[in-house]
């Protein structure tokens, strides 16, 4: 299924879900991190923040273990 997300090109990643009314999920590992880097919506796009400002702008955010760490 194919979604229009306004200001979002088809295939990119918006910046923040809570714009979107999308859940919001960050993994546990990335949590711990002093800075990432987020997709801003376009595919030449990206941002440095760090987590606690990215998890402070959506009060719903869901925290977990989402990935494994590589062997």
């Amino acid at each position: 299924m194919k979604m229009n997300i306004k200001g979002v090109k088809l295939g990119a990643t918006p910046p923040f879900g809570l714009l979107y009314k999308l859940p919001f999920f960050i993994d546990s590992s990335l949590a711990k991190q002093s800075k990432i880097i987020v997709n801003g919506g376009e595919y030449e796009l990206s941002f440095k923040l760090s987590p606690a400002s990215l998890i402070k702008l959506d009060a719903n955010t869901i925290k977990g273990n989402f990935s494994m760490a590589k062997k």
